[in-house]
């Protein structure tokens, strides 16, 4: 009997060194988990920091683009003030070439009564 009594005590103590073992297993992975989740919880806060700042970035960037964008109205209106440009311009060439033509058969002109009035002034000269 005190034979299986001292084996039985040797088995427990066997079996609470095991216990105290495990719990220590236990206390360390739950460290480490814990310190895991606490690194992980600080990335994450630094990483929703950092999406918040892009996030208000890209709205500052939206709200300055639309109101800086210029609106269909304004669009059509500079569109009509073109077109409107574009007209005048070409009736302005169509004017100049006009003129041009104009002014070519003045020098024609001037140069045929130039000619002519050389020629009375040398008959002229001739019969005098």
């Amino acid at each position: 009997m005190e034979v299986q009594l001292e084996e039985e005590y040797n088995e427990k103590q066997k079996v609470l060194k095991e216990k105290r073992e495990l719990e220590a297993k236990l206390l360390s992975a739950q460290s480490k988990v814990t310190n895991c989740d606490i690194e992980t919880e600080k990335r994450l806060k630094k990483d929703l920091k950092r999406t918040k700042a892009l996030l208000d970035d890209a709205q500052i960037m939206l709200d300055h683009i639309k109101s800086n964008a210029p609106s269909k109205r304004e669009v059509a209106q500079l569109k009509s003030q073109l077109e409107e440009s574009e007209f005048t311009c070409a009736a302005a060439v169509k004017a100049r070439k006009s003129m041009e033509v104009e002014i070519e058969d003045l020098h024609v002109q001037m140069e045929e009564i130039s000619k002519a009035k050389q020629m009375n002034s040398c008959c002229i000269l001739w019969t005098s």
